[in-house]
């Protein structure tokens, strides 16, 4: 590893460190231990909410930032700012939700189910939205337990749709949506609509802001940072990123970047591409 660079990862969950049927990230904790022992954070990058990917955070043993809803808001714990003794002046643009210090890229949820409900008119059969649908349902249709799908529901920044319809008719909802102000993003399994913000612009900004925690031990000099992902959702953080990992789908092909150079392809799915690419990129061997 070079001395001279302080990696952060930034990965999307489901169907990259989480598998996309059991939702387990077993074959992966080996890894995570193994990079926060060689000081490598790694920062969750998803379309998940806050609430969801709080408790998946707890579980993975990450306590530091996290990312969600496709790049809309990041979540800074509290007690990783005190950790690090982050100054008052960078917490001066941000605001607080409980124990978080949060950066907002996007509108509230409210605005999308309101340009939602606009084109019912033309769409409504086309498509069932997270509020649309009971818990019942979306276990129906995630494969999440009660508690998931509840925690999935519990969003802050955009709305998850199932497609039900045809392509051609998905590319005309697509078109309006933008037409007023959305910007909707297909990940692994639904069609976000969400704001102009994304995984990419989110990851810049985070690791800006963590340069002062991550630069200041005198060996350190620049930071590296390493996306990973499976879903055209990740195309903004991949491309952004200095090193880009495509996660192989048992759904779906590789998504198409346009950059050639510091790309990693999986061979493996979900978790065990995870630590495929990881391993190639570091030599680290999983203790």
């Amino acid at each position: 590893m070079n001395s001279q660079k302080q990696s952060i990862i930034f990965t999307d969950l489901d169907g990259t460190l989480i598998d996309h049927y059991t939702y387990s990230f077993e074959p992966a904790k080996a890894m995570l231990a193994t990079l926060a022992k060689n000081n490598i954070p790694v920062i969750p990058n998803t379309s998940k909410t806050f609430a969801e990917v709080k408790q998946l955070a707890a579980r993975m043993l990450l306590d530091g930032p996290i990312i969600v809803e496709n790049g809309s808001g990041v979540f800074i714990p509290m007690a990783f700012v005190h950790k690090h003794k982050i100054s008052a002046e960078k917490l001066d643009e941000l605001d607080t939700n409980d124990s978080y210090y949060v950066k907002s890229f996007s509108a509230s949820r409210k605005k999308w189910l309101s340009l939602i409900d606009k084109l019912r008119p033309d769409f409504g059969d086309c498509f069932e939205s997270f509020e649309d649908m009971s818990v019942s349902r979306l276990i129906d249709v995630t494969g999440l337990g009660t508690e998931g799908a509840k925690l999935a529901k519990q969003r802050d920044y955009s709305e998850p749709l199932l497609w039900l319809a045809d392509q051609s008719q998905k590319e005309q909802f697509i078109e309006k949506a933008k037409a007023h102000g959305a910007r909707p993003l297909l990940g692994g399994r639904f069609l976000h609509v969400c704001g102009h913000s994304n995984k990419g612009d989110a990851m810049i900004w985070l690791a800006d802001w963590l340069s002062d925690v991550y630069l200041s031990a005198p060996q350190k000099s620049t930071i590296q940072t390493i996306a990973l992902g499976d879903g055209g959702n990740d195309i903004d953080m991949l491309e952004k990123a200095d090193i880009a990992c495509r996660i192989a789908s048992p759904v779906h092909n590789f998504m198409s970047l346009k950059r050639k150079d510091g790309v990693f392809d999986s061979t493996q799915f979900g978790p065990l591409g995870w630590v495929e690419v990881l391993s190639k990129i570091f030599n680290l061997k999983e203790k």
